[in-house]
């Protein structure tokens, strides 16, 4: 009899957390153009690469991204910001593997061709939120945070 009152009562909590609101758990986010501006702004003078160029330099599926942006500052400083926008928050977490892996080529390189962008490359800053992955490359990394930060609780 104890046994039946725990599985009831058991089924009733569990029942009664699947009752919470989620919509308000996941923000998706359709462009990259918002983020991208942002992050730009912290870089200086920069050239744009587009979704097709971002998608085979991280090797990612074209099916799985909804939109990509990045910025390169001019020179061989080594900043850059790069927004990737995927279809879901899966994705977003491989995509963001791949971004690491990435920024890891970039650190070894840097060790042997840039030594002054080293330093930089090696505060590399990767966030993952919801469905967007960015990997941002700057001198002001903490501004930079606090911004994802307000961006994605608006």
């Amino acid at each position: 009899m104890f046994r039946r009152i725990m599985i009831s009562f058991i089924t009733v909590v569990m029942l009664a957390g699947c009752g919470q609101d989620t919509a308000s758990v996941a923000k998706a986010i359709e462009s990259a153009d918002d983020l991208e501006q942002m992050l730009a702004s912290h870089l200086g003078s920069s050239t744009e690469e587009t979704a097709n160029v971002l998608i085979s330099l991280l090797h990612l599926n074209p099916d799985s991204v909804v939109d990509a942006k990045a910025v390169f500052e001019e020179g061989d400083t080594g900043r850059m910001a790069i927004v990737i926008v995927s279809k879901d928050n899966d994705t977003a977490l491989e995509t963001s593997d791949q971004l690491n892996y990435y920024l890891t080529t970039l650190k070894n390189s840097a060790a042997q061709y840039n030594p002054d962008a080293l330093k930089l490359i090696n505060d590399g800053y990767i966030y993952t939120k919801d469905n967007v992955s960015i990997l941002v490359i700057s001198d002001d990394l903490s501004a930079i945070k606090s911004e994802l930060a307000n961006y994605f609780t608006k």
